[in-house]
């Protein structure tokens, strides 16, 4: 027995499924990701349809996370318990421009989005980097309502919505899966995480992650031309006893 809807949350729930329905018909969701028919049948369907909705818009959407259950790293290079290290923000006295993502050394990096290969090469400090051009209205599908949380952590950066390309740039890598001009898949396996450029000897490997419309960090760029990460999607949990594991100097080998 499902729980009655006020008119309000009618007209919510209709304008909800007349969205999906116009999106996917314009193309702007996944078809493999797209049930032939609303599943009724789920509970939450019952006594939460909005809710419902917006789970299935999450998962209809083009968007894959750059590793699989992302957490933020929790240790720094020296050892230190202290996640807002890793947070896009100015914990660290000067801007970190980036996202830090907790990657045991060779783990796995995907494209978030579909994209063509436009970068791969060595970067002072960003060591092994690859970056890959995607279309903004794919990337703004991703788009949710984040809520800032760590210490310093800032939203955007000056000249991010000004300009129309986005690009995704993938740090600290140890080797590539693809090279420049390939076109890559949402999904698809584009490079092995590693400790490259200053994640070298770190007690927290991982995976500088930054969303930009640049295609390339200039020195002095800080927050500039750059959104949080977390705009387009949301961490798991952060698990400490998974991540002391590997706390210990890690080199490239």
């Amino acid at each position: 027995m499902g729980l009655e809807l006020s008119e309000e949350a009618q007209k919510i729930l209709d304008k909800k499924i007349d969205t999906l329905d116009k999106e996917y018909k314009k193309g702007n969701y996944a078809p493999k990701t797209v049930p032939r028919k609303l599943p009724t049948s789920d509970v939450l369907w019952h006594f939460h349809p909005i809710g419902f909705l917006e789970q299935l818009e999450r998962m209809m959407k083009k968007w894959h996370d750059p590793v699989d259950n992302p957490q933020i790293t929790i240790f720094t290079k020296s050892g230190r318990n202290d996640p807002h290290n890793s947070a896009f923000g100015g914990h660290r006295g000067r801007p970190h421009s980036g996202l830090d993502i907790f990657t045991p050394y060779q783990t796995q990096i995907h494209a978030c989005l579909n994209g063509t290969v436009v970068y791969t090469g060595f970067i002072k400090g960003y060591g092994k980097t690859l970056v890959i051009q995607v279309n903004k209205k794919d990337l703004e599908l991703s788009r949710r309502n984040y809520q800032l949380k760590y210490d310093k952590e800032v939203l955007e950066g000056d000249q991010y919505s000004r300009r129309e390309e986005r690009y995704l740039l993938y740090a600290h890598l140890d080797s590539f899966k693809v090279k420049v001009r390939d076109k890559v898949s949402t999904g698809e396996v584009v490079a092995l995480s590693g400790v490259t450029g200053y994640a070298e000897g770190t007690f927290g490997p991982h995976l500088h992650f930054e969303i930009s419309s640049k295609k390339l960090p200039s020195k002095g760029d800080g927050y500039k031309y750059r959104t949080n990460p977390l705009n387009y999607f949301k961490l798991k949990d952060s698990n400490i006893e998974y991540q002391e594991k590997y706390k210990q100097k890690t080199y490239s080998k």
